[in-house]
């Protein structure tokens, strides 16, 4: 795709950045701006629905845009990190071991996903939490004390960028509002709900 859309029509000789939009974003752009164009408004027009109607998609359709959608990738990954734990408690490590790799890359692509700030901090917490988890467990299935420095290094890495995700939003339900696993009424304090 070009780097620039060139308004056609009233809005001649404008062109508008590609720079700061994602593929999907300027493609819709795109789009838009044709049917504009066909429909005969102005650039600036334009302009002001294609912003406008960026502020009303919610991050879900943003999302949709992806090769997998996020809550599923969400879902694979709480998963696979349950059965990772479940088989260390269970004495069976060596089987858990199994379960670190589909945990650490839904992990991973769940921290590419997100491109708002305060989301991408939080996701990298939990990626640090999961690096905990791992790193504790090879140290106690390899007999590696040392791991544990990394898990501790984790733990102290993954709070900071939640602190400093809650610093961001200046709002702690707003900060965890994203997350599946933390989306109830109770513990977000809904009205009604005593929380």
């Amino acid at each position: 795709m070009p780097r620039h859309l060139q308004l056609l029509g009233p809005g001649a000789g404008r062109t508008i950045s590609r720079r700061g939009m994602s593929t999907m974003a300027y493609a819709r752009a795109h789009r838009m701006q044709y049917t504009l164009f066909v429909a005969g408004s102005s650039g600036a027009a334009w302009e002001e629905r294609f912003m406008e109607n960026e502020k009303k998609m919610t991050s879900k359709d943003k999302e949709s845009a992806s090769w997998i959608a996020k809550d599923s990738l969400d879902t694979i990954n709480s998963v696979a990190w349950f059965f990772m734990d479940a088989f260390w408690m269970l004495g069976l490590a060596k089987v858990g071991l199994f379960f670190i790799i589909p945990t650490v890359l839904t992990g991973l692509c769940l921290l590419w996903l997100e491109k708002r700030p305060v989301l991408f901090k939080i996701n990298v917490g939990i990626n640090c939490w999961i690096l905990m988890n791992v790193t504790w467990m090879l140290s106690d299935a390899y007999k590696m004390p040392r791991l544990l420095g990394y898990s501790r290094g984790m733990f102290v890495v993954g709070v900071l960028f939640i602190a400093a995700a809650g610093l961001q939003s200046g709002n702690i339900r707003e900060t965890f509002s994203h997350s599946r696993r933390f989306r109830t009424a109770r513990w977000l304090g809904a009205p009604g709900t005593g929380g």
